[in-house]
């Protein structure tokens, strides 16, 4: 039942009084699911502690520092909370049962796998099929752009140190906002990227990753909805692009091999006859329009820094 109570037939004693043998309904609260709190209580850790890592501080050697590890963990909590809270409020807009956002803690640079919802119900229409799709990478987007400006005019330049280290790489968006919010740092020097910018930065590479039209991803949806059928063929060539982008970041294979492995294809809605709309249309195509402008050919790449 969508009650807070499950009803339940039970049998009382006939020896107590007032009472007869006959069954009766009775309410029992639910038993309530802690385990997204504990996920998410576990994600923060984890995000902070990877926040702290990236500023040269070890929170469970140094726990008074964790501050250090704030600006990162926050930001890239909220794009993710908020990009699954989109798709979560969608849901419940269309009446269909999901869990509530469930997030992934990872002792990996970036602590955490991202989050995600489980849908319980069926998506029985276009209309539903198309906002839910569209609802998270759109929130997410929305909170990841800001993030990424306000991490690039915060970021500083340092003198350039001979080592190696991780090189992000660029969209056409991250190139556009280098040029327009990023200093230019005098010789010798080099722009370390602010905590806030790097969870930017990987806000919107996830908003790309998700939006990518194969199989259960958001871009699916939202091209299975417009398009019906033409998303199987549309699949197969973002596969085929995948593994050609492979060979400048490795990475993409294994993505690639991961879609396939998990199914391209997007279930087809049958006997929808009703029109999406052309204010539905244009946000859908300006969705995907999201994923040209953020994906990026080469993500991380390992470079040699030297004065």
């Amino acid at each position: 039942m969508n009650s807070a109570y499950d009803v339940q037939t039970w049998t009382q004693n006939s020896s107590e009084p007032g009472f007869s043998s006959s069954s009766h309904e009775a309410f029992q609260p639910k038993k309530k699911n802690y385990t997204p709190l504990l996920l998410f209580v576990l994600t923060v850790i984890s995000t902070v502690w990877a926040g702290s890592i990236h500023q040269g501080v070890n929170i469970f050697t140094e726990p008074l520092l964790f501050y250090k590890g704030l600006p990162f963990a926050l930001t890239l909590l909220l794009i993710l909370g908020v990009h699954e809270s989109g798709h979560y409020f969608m849901c419940k807009l269309h009446s269909i049962p999901s869990t509530v956002p469930y997030f992934i803690p990872m002792p990996n640079i970036l602590g955490t796998m991202g989050a995600f919802i489980r849908i319980k119900g069926v998506i029985s229409n276009r209309r539903a099929l198309l906002d839910i799709g569209m609802a998270g990478p759109l929130a997410g987007f929305v909170i990841a752009l800001p993030a990424t400006i306000i991490g690039y005019r915060l970021s500083e330049a340092v003198p350039i140190t001979p080592g190696e280290g991780i090189m992000l790489g660029r969209s056409v968006l991250t190139w556009m906002l280098e040029k327009l919010f990023m200093q230019t740092p005098p010789p010798g020097y080099s722009l370390t990227l602010h905590p806030i910018g790097f969870a930017g930065y990987i806000g919107l590479f996830v908003t790309a990753m998700n939006l990518l039209p194969v199989g259960q991803l958001d871009g699916s949806h939202i091209v299975s909805a417009l398009l019906g059928r033409k998303q199987h063929q549309i699949a197969s060539v973002t596969v085929i692009l995948l593994i050609l982008f492979g060979a400048l970041w490795p990475g993409w294979w294994l993505w690639a091999f991961l879609l396939i492995l998990t199914g391209t294809k997007h279930q087809v809605i049958r006997h929808d006859a009703r029109a999406l709309g052309n204010k539905r249309r244009i946000l859908a195509w300006i969705t995907m329009f999201i994923l040209i402008i953020t994906f990026v050919p080469i993500p991380f790449s390992f470079g040699t820094f030297t004065p």
